[in-house]
């Protein structure tokens, strides 16, 4: 093959020089095939508060490569970098043949791999369209008097013994009031932030109870992936508690890294109350909530939440990140795809456990135009849903500690109770992102029911497996782990030594 300046005579013209060499190959090939597309992506990507414009990405790749391709192959064998640098490719006889073959394999595999990538999107996207309606509509706090909201930086600290008092008359014991909750409503989805150890054990002891009182016979964790729903179910029923099939289950998390004990003991106190219940008992089920989306992939080519990114190269993964994308973009519509159809429409009663952010009855983020898991299943089946928040301070360090000086003086050690129905739900905290920009928004609008165990500074966090990642996962996604940890790594041993002192420094 000869790169020359193009002429009118068949075969003619002469070699291109250095300048011309390097517009086309470097100006034209690497910014037209690795920038322009890579760019489009990541920041689309990197803005994805806008549904639609997260719906658009996988037909705008495909139009993209579609186009280079047609552009290159099909037409005129000459690039837009061969016009500008007025070059063709000559090629001798012999070769032609040869090259047949590789456009038609070229063009056979991006058909494929196109093709399973538009199969796999509209697959999602006629699931997530049986709940778009739900996730669009608007909310309820649109109709808040914002004159009657009482911003927490205003509040007179002489009157904060009002809530002391209200937790008093009001409150119940953690025990209690999850009980009540769980038996009135067939839904109740429990809010956490993320590998806090304390409220994974206190559902760990809860669950005999939740089976026996409340009626409780479905847990649904977002820890877990739908898809190995058959196996959760070997695992929980089995004669023998398997702990390398529990190991293999939460490997299978798209973040890989999902490693805290305490969520895995949830699954193994799941099989001992099995084992112990008579043969003619209801089994108790765990389902997963969430999908096998490629979190590596999304993950080295949109940055991580605190703004690390990936070597430039590795942006090249939208294209393993793109068969899985529907998946991401429409995560909550499939978790309450999964909660409607195998808890709600079989009649039964459940729990779910979800990060915060998941569990928001009515509810939208700030620029979000969509409802999350929990406002879609609320706006459905409106009362058969309730939300209990797990004390954090993820959307207000203000209105939390007030909670945390209010309980300590209250008789109770540790509370549940109707966030929405006490004095706490008229707070808001303008310098939160949570509230900021939604003059509307009271704290009851983003929590119902509250269970407070202890201050934030005072939680536990998990105790992270050691032996979590495998040489495996590690081989596969050293680039994604080298981004966690923010250093190069040789062996799946210093990912686990991170993530091991991490959480139990």
């Amino acid at each position: 093959m000869v790169l020359r300046i193009n002429s009118s005579k068949k075969g003619g013209g002469e070699s291109i020089g250095l300048l011309k060499s390097f517009i086309r190959e470097f100006c034209g090939k690497v910014t037209f095939i690795l920038l322009i597309p890579y760019g489009l992506s990541a920041f689309i990507l990197r803005n994805n508060d806008n549904g639609m414009a997260m719906t658009l990405l996988p037909i705008l790749l495909m139009f993209l490569f579609l186009i280079i391709l047609f552009i290159q192959f099909l037409i005129t064998k000459r690039a837009w970098y061969d016009h500008i640098t007025n070059t063709v490719v000559y090629q001798p006889n012999k070769s032609k043949s040869r090259n047949k073959y590789y456009v038609a394999a070229t063009i056979l595999f991006f058909v494929f791999f196109l093709g399973n990538a538009i199969i796999g999107f509209f697959s999602k996207y006629t699931i997530a369209g049986n709940y778009s309606a739900y996730a669009l509509s608007k909310q309820d706090y649109i109709e808040n008097d914002n004159k009657k909201l009482i911003d927490i930086s205003s509040l007179d600290s002489t009157k904060n013994e009002q809530f002391t008092n209200w937790l008093n008359k009001n409150g119940k014991s953690p025990h209690d009031y999850i009980l009540e909750k769980v038996s009135q409503y067939q839904i109740t989805i429990f809010g956490e932030m993320h590998d806090q150890s304390n409220y994974l054990v206190m559902l760990k002891e809860l669950l005999p109870e939740l089976y026996h009182k409340a009626g409780v016979r479905y847990i649904a964790m977002e820890v877990c992936v739908h898809e190995d729903n058959e196996l959760i179910d070997k695992l929980v029923t089995a004669n023998e508690y398997d702990e390398e099939l529990a190991l293999e289950i939460g490997r299978h998390q798209p973040w890989l890294a999902w490693g805290g004990k305490e969520y895995w003991d949830i699954l193994k106190a799941v099989w001992l109350l099995n084992k112990n219940l008579d043969q003619n008992q209801e089994k108790i089920k765990i389902i997963g909530l969430d999908s096998k989306w490629d979190g590596p992939s999304i993950a080295l080519t949109r940055g991580t939440e605190s703004g690390k990114s990936g070597p430039l190269y590795e942006k090249l993964r939208i294209l393993r990140a793109i068969r899985s994308l529907p998946l991401f973009i429409y995560r909550d519509e499939l978790m309450a795809n999964e909660i409607d159809k195998e808890i709600i429409k079989k009649n039964k009663k459940g729990i779910v456990w979800v990060g915060s952010a998941h569990s928001f009855l009515n509810y939208k983020q700030q620029y979000q135009s969509k409802g999350r898991m929990a406002y879609i299943l609320y706006k459905k089946y409106g009362d058969k849903i309730f939300q209990i928040n797990l004390h954090s301070n993820y959307s207000s360090i203000p209105i939390a500690k007030l909670i945390e000086r209010s309980a300590s003086f209250s008789k109770f050690h540790q509370i549940g109770f109707d966030l929405y129905k006490s004095p706490f739900n008229e707070l808001r905290d303008s310098s939160s992102n949570y509230f900021r920009n939604q003059s509307n928004v009271c704290y009851g609008d983003i929590v119902r029911g509250y269970i407070y165990l202890a201050p934030c500074d005072s939680l536990s966090s998990v105790k992270y497996i050691k032996n979590f990642i495998s040489p495996r996962m590690f081989a596969r996604e050293k680039p994604y782990y080298e981004l966690v940890v923010g250093k190069p790594l040789f062996n799946a041993k210093e990912v686990n030594d991170y993530y091991v002192h991490y959480f139990n420094k």
